[in-house]
């Protein structure tokens, strides 16, 4: 007599869960003055608020094209906003910036364009690491005579920003756009924000 067992094979399978991000984004807001501003959990009013009134009496914050894109320190070249942390805050997910943007006067015969980051500094604006950048251009033909919404994706990000740091939020204008961008952020009308996803 023969007997035969049959073998028994158990397959194990293992789950890595990601933990959430413990911030999944903020509103370009108010606070500090141009061009560091805040960044904040919410935001209100109406219209597009104009952020350098001392230098124009166009709507919103305007940008010009800098030779440095990012790293420039002229203010009329670049914007911030700024979030200090606590506590470590780790960022998980796909990160944009839904912005809101127009060409001067609104002309629909132009294009416009912003190059964005978000960075880890141990200080305000200072001793930075890059987290990620991102860029876009756009057709004002696209919004008519009005702020339209673009999205600058960042990519993917998993990444911790120390306590006592600053997430920092960062747009420009790249030198080869022939023309200024407007930003409108920091209303209800206008909710330009960093996003988590």
């Amino acid at each position: 007599t023969t007997t035969t067992t049959a073998k028994t094979t158990t397959s194990t399978t293992t789950t890595t869960t990601i933990p959430a991000s413990t911030f999944d984004g903020g509103f370009l807001g108010p606070g500090g003055g141009g061009p560091s501003f805040g960044l904040v959990s919410t935001v209100a009013g109406n219209g597009a608020t104009n952020w350098d009134s001392a230098n124009n009496a166009d709507p919103g914050l305007t940008l010009t094209s800098g030779p440095s894109g990012l790293a420039e320190l002229d203010a009329a070249h670049v914007a911030t906003w700024t979030l200090p942390v606590s506590a470590d805050t780790r960022l998980v997910g796909t990160a944009s910036l839904r912005v809101h943007v127009a060409t001067p006067d609104f002309s629909t015969a132009s294009l416009g364009g912003l190059v964005a980051g978000i960075s880890d500094c141990s200080n305000v604006l200072a001793s930075c690491t890059t987290i990620a950048t991102g860029q876009i251009v756009f057709s004002q033909e696209d919004f008519g005579n009005d702020f339209g919404v673009a999205t600058i994706t960042l990519g993917a990000i998993d990444y911790t920003v120390a306590a006592d740091h600053h997430l920092v939020v960062s747009m420009a204008v790249p030198q080869s756009m022939p023309t200024d961008t407007w930003l409108a952020f920091g209303t209800a009308d206008y909710p330009s924000r960093f996003r988590l996803v």
